[in-house]
């Protein structure tokens, strides 16, 4: 949870942020932990706030994915507690249906 929370606020301040994963893990999220465990919840992160509509993955000219903000994000600039218990109940029913 604290993942989605600490990228939504970063994409909050920053709306024209693109970055790959491993560069989103370095610069955005400096405090994520390190190895496996930190890219795992990264990347479940990322996935969710894309099933959700906040994020999309696109292929830069390179191949590599980059992750940003979609148009249609009004959601991401809601309150930090209304944004929380939004994505606590849309984070069980993700999980729930994966």
């Amino acid at each position: 949870m604290t993942t989605i929370l600490q990228l939504t606020t970063y994409l909050n301040a920053n709306p024209q942020a693109c970055d790959s994963a491993d560069g989103i893990a370095r610069w955005w999220l400096p405090d994520l932990p390190a190895g496996a465990a930190g890219q795992a919840a990264l990347q479940a992160a990322l996935e969710f706030l894309q099933a959700v509509g906040l994020v999309e993955c696109v292929r830069a000219a390179d191949g590599r994915a980059r992750w940003r903000r979609t148009d249609a994000d009004s959601e991401i600039g809601r309150a930090p507690s209304e944004l929380q218990s939004r994505v606590d109940i849309s984070y069980a029913v993700f999980c729930l249906k994966k």
